[in-house]
């Protein structure tokens, strides 16, 4: 059958022997076999770095183009103008010069402290104009605003998924790429999202900024100090919506249906 009369009838004859996806076409195929082969075909000439796929490396080989001409000595990205390399170089290195003179809280750029001393202001002037909704931030209106329409404008150039965001698509690039760009200033493990690098960090420091209201008791994690709380409120969030019986935390209300309710279409 031609190429693309698939596309019309929503054949997809290749699948994948490792996770069952399927695709209309072999090539397709072939690209997303690399995922589970970890396979990195194309190489930059110029700095070594691999990829998965060839639209991949074009991309990152724009990095070393001299209209460019300042690259970042972590990375090896390239940027138009020295302030904004210096500012991308704070992703890697950790470092946040700008302070908040009220909870001493830091940040890497200029504009994020002022985003952020509205928080402590309250002010919310961005409003939603389907429901009225107020925010602080512009970027956080319109990723709401997304929930009303159910737009997703930015489609993954790799497998298709689309994303209401920007950032989520960025994100999920990274899991084609392979791309773990936050760095670990004490050990140098790599990590794909900022988040995951700020928990690990405290593995070295020790810290537990989260601290039981009730009791005292510090979390590196804000989910970890939740689920701890739950032993001293009683409540007991999970339902399970066969029997009604609830459950403190999600995990026993899945052992629950396991054993009590075997058999039915797990939610």
């Amino acid at each position: 059958m031609p190429k693309h009369i698939r596309t019309h009838t929503g054949e997809r004859p290749y699948e994948c022997l490792e996770c069952g996806k399927a695709f209309t076409q072999k090539a397709n195929l072939q690209r997303h076999m690399r995922i589970h082969t970890g396979e990195l075909p194309f190489p930059c000439k110029v700095c070594n770095k691999r990829f998965r796929q060839q639209s991949n490396l074009t991309q990152h080989q724009r990095t070393h183009a001299s209209t460019k001409p300042f690259l970042c000595n972590y990375c090896g990205k390239g940027f138009r103008f020295k302030g904004d390399m210096l500012r991308h170089t704070r992703i890697h290195t950790g470092e946040r010069p700008f302070k908040c003179n009220i909870c001493q809280k830091s940040f890497r750029q200029s504009s994020h402290l002022n985003h952020h001393k509205i928080t402590h202001t309250g002010e919310r002037p961005f409003q939603c104009s389907m429901c009225g909704k107020r925010f602080s931030q512009g970027s956080h209106m319109r990723a709401h605003h997304v929930k009303h329409t159910g737009e997703r404008p930015f489609p993954c150039t790799v497998c298709g998924k689309r994303f209401s965001q920007k950032s989520s698509l960025n994100f999920h690039m990274r899991k084609h790429t392979g791309e773990r760009p936050f760095q670990c200033s004490v050990c140098g493990k790599n990590f794909s999202q900022k988040s995951n690098l700020n928990f690990h960090q405290l593995k070295h420091t020790g810290e537990r900024p989260y601290g039981c209201s009730i009791c005292g008791k510090r979390f590196a994690r804000l989910d970890n100090m939740k689920l701890h709380q739950v032993k001293h409120t009683g409540e007991r969030p999970y339902g399970c919506p066969i029997c009604g019986k609830r459950f403190a935390y999600k995990s026993n209300l899945n052992q629950h249906r396991a054993i009590v309710h075997f058999g039915y279409t797990k939610f």
